[in-house]
């Protein structure tokens, strides 16, 4: 069985490099319009003295939101956890 793993166009000897490249620039500035909003989102929360609780489907990104509020001097956060174990 073969495959054909050319892309569509020639790119030449660095072709892929370039291509990879452009792929890691846009993952970060996506990364960092998502850190942007974050912060808007957070800086809506207000007084960082408030409890704040988190939560979502798998549990990840809650996991995540703690850190993140954390990070911006919340100290009273609590997860509650994936909601599949609710």
């Amino acid at each position: 069985m073969t495959f054909d793993v050319d892309l569509p166009i020639d790119v030449g000897p660095w072709g892929f490099a370039v291509i990879v490249v452009l792929i890691l620039v846009v993952m970060t500035v996506l990364r960092r319009m998502r850190q942007v909003k974050a912060s808007r989102q957070i800086a809506k929360l207000g007084d960082t003295r408030r409890a704040v609780v988190v939560y979502c489907a798998s549990g990840v990104r809650s996991a995540v939101a703690v850190q993140i509020l954390k990070r911006a001097g919340f100290t009273e956060v609590a997860d509650l956890g994936p909601m599949s174990r609710w």
